[in-house]
């Protein structure tokens, strides 16, 4: 998962507002004086920070620095300290510079609010608090002397410091922070914990598309290591200069992807040791085999990960493990056994927790898609309150491929979707796409099944083939004992018998090409034509509120209730998968791609 480098990878959203977007606390030489901290303002007004402060802390948060007055305009960097403008002049005491335990630095507004939190090195003995009021779990980096620490993407947060920021070996005050390139081809090798902006000994890495990479599949065999990356994106990918890192109590070995590594789109690539019987590149690696604590494999680009695995059991996570949401992991996926391999439930899908998204296969799969996993178990307790909330039955030129219907669950609870079946009619019902085993959707989440041409689609249905409305066509959702749970009927009449969840025939009036239907209000649902509207601009995968483009169908207008719901991170948001009961078994017939870019 989801770099912002996110790189948007991860989970999490971008908030608005002043953030602390990088900090030099050791100077080259002498401290006192020379360090600074800049602000950015991502909002869209300007913030007055007359009466703010930054804090630091060692052990405890003291106040550093109190703003006079002067505002932060959107958009805008500001420098606090040593080569400050507006504000300027030396801190209370020097900032702490890491070292041994985690230190911190944090912005407070004038009624005693903290705005923003960054916290650095690590263990929080001190048990420093975030954002959030806890103690903290997530860390960047600690910087080297004359290096910085800044966000990348510029100004943007998740609330989570490791995947926020990253070190510069050329700090850049006052100015947007650089996107990371790195060298791999000598020149600036003390630098191992962020990026070199200026260093022109060799070729930079492109880390370009990160936000569709996943680790899919691998095993740690002994002299018969390999590991799968699948790339849910529309572009192939240059991942030379990329690493793999991997180790059984911390990061300790990586292993470089030479020039000319190419990760197709909507495609796999394999990274085998000299024993691998498949592999399209081969690097010597060496994977841990988790016999006693749980072991990682990490995928960087530019020295910030793009996707984290964590597997063996480790009841307490002894090693401290971060996930890729950078707190401590409380979810490892399994150990493969001789002629097994640890694969994604589906290719691409990923939550950020490794127990849920990976399961163990007998039918290993390099180079190609994960086998489908059954569904395990039924339970459609709470399905009352899963709609099917947006779907597009007419794309423009051809419609294979290219048709998708969007799920919203409006209840409190989490879901269970098993064998649930999404269904079609234009004379008599079919079934179109069968959830597999272990998804789940959290309460206020979405997931999106779509054709194999539906970009950010949770699942991909092959048969997926809606009419276009003639003479009345139908869409409707069944539960894993059959039960319908809801349904939709459109076009202009009914004239082929079909009926809906109150017993008549009533039509939502067609749409136009490329023109999707979906509800006024995410989730509400009253029975009738009424609760329908046809958006010209399409919104798969998130509320409908968001929707600017809307014809009214009905009586209704979109009120985004669902921007109320605590929604993932990306399409589909959040739609996990339960640990299995059994193995990987069947046949392809649901392919999972993930799109792990914030939504702001």
């Amino acid at each position: 998962m989801s770099i912002v480098l996110t790189f948007l990878a991860l989970s999490g959203v971008s908030h608005a507002g002043v953030l602390i977007n990088e900090v030099l606390y050791d100077p080259t030489g002498t401290d006192h004086g020379a360090e600074w901290v800049e602000l950015c303002n991502n909002g869209s007004s300007s913030v007055d920070l007359t009466g703010y402060t930054l804090g630091a802390a060692g052990s405890a948060w003291g106040t550093q620095y109190t703003f006079a007055a002067g505002s932060i305009a959107p958009g805008e960097h500001v420098i606090v300290g040593a080569g400050g403008t507006t504000w300027t002049g030396s801190f209370g005491s020097d900032l702490q510079n890491g070292g041994s335990a985690t230190d911190g630095v944090r912005l407070v507004d004038s009624a005693g609010t903290v705005v923003d939190t960054l916290l650095y090195d690590e263990p929080n003995t001190s048990a420093l608090v975030d954002d959030s009021g806890a103690a903290g779990t997530s860390f960047a980096v600690d910087a080297n002397e004359g290096t910085s620490l800044g966000r990348y993407p510029d100004c943007g947060d998740t609330n989570a410091s490791a995947v926020d920021f990253m070190q510069y070996t050329t700090p850049s005050p006052g100015a947007a922070n650089a996107a990371p390139a790195v060298d791999t081809g000598g020149g600036d090798t003390g630098d191992t914990g962020g990026h070199d902006t200026t260093d022109t000994g060799g070729p930079s890495v492109d880390c370009t598309g990160v936000e569709g990479v996943t680790i899919n599949e691998f095993t740690p065999a002994t002299g018969l290591e390999w590991v799968e990356l699948y790339n849910s994106g529309a572009a192939a990918l240059d991942i030379s200069g990329w690493t793999l890192n991997f180790g059984t109590s911390s990061f300790s070995k990586d292993a470089t992807f030479p020039d000319g590594s190419l990760l197709p789109a909507s495609g796999w690539l394999v990274i085998g040791s000299t024993g691998a019987a498949v592999k399209d590149v081969a690097i010597d690696i060496d994977l841990g085999n988790a016999t006693s604590n749980a072991d990682a494999l990490q995928v960087q680009c530019a020295g910030a990960p793009v996707d984290t695995v964590i597997y063996g059991k480790s009841d307490t996570n002894e090693d401290g493990w971060l996930d890729d949401d950078g707190v401590a992991t409380v979810s490892f996926a399994p150990v493969p056994g001789e002629g097994q391999t640890t694969a994604r439930v589906a290719d691409g899908y990923d939550t950020n927790q490794s127990g849920t998204d990976f399961a163990v296969t007998d039918t290993p799969t390099p180079d190609a898609a994960n086998p489908y996993i059954a569904p395990t178990v039924c339970d459609p307790t709470g399905s009352e309150a899963l709609k099917i909330n947006e779907f597009l039955f007419d794309p423009g030129s051809t419609d294979a491929g290219k048709e998708w219907v969007e799920l919203y669950n409006g209840g409190l609870s989490d879901m269970r979707l098993d064998g649930f079946t999404i269904e079609t009619a234009t004379s008599t019902w079919g079934t179109d796409f069968t959830f597999p085993g272990g998804v789940t959707i959290p309460a206020g989440a979405f997931v999106l099944v779509g054709g194999e041409s539906v970009a950010g689609s949770d699942f991909i249905s092959t048969d997926l083939s809606l009419g276009n409305g003639t003479d009345g066509d139908g869409l409707r959702l069944v539960d894993c004992t059959g039960v319908v749970v809801d349904t939709v009927l459109y076009g202009d009449t009914m004239a082929d018998g079909l009926t809906g969840d109150d017993g008549s025939d009533a039509v939502v009036s067609g749409a136009g090409s490329d023109v999707s239907l979906g509800r006024s209000a995410d989730g509400v649902d009253t029975n009738t034509p009424d609760d329908w509207m046809a958006f010209t601009t399409p919104t798969p995968g998130v509320s409908n509120g968001t929707n600017t483009g809307a014809d009214d169908t009905g009586t209704g207008k979109p009120t985004g209730c669902g921007r109320d719901r605590p929604t993932s991170t990306r399409p589909g948001a959040g739609c996990s998968v339960a640990p299995p009961l059994g193995g990987l078994e069947g046949v392809l017939v649901a392919l999972v791609m993930i799109r792990r870019k914030r939504r702001a």
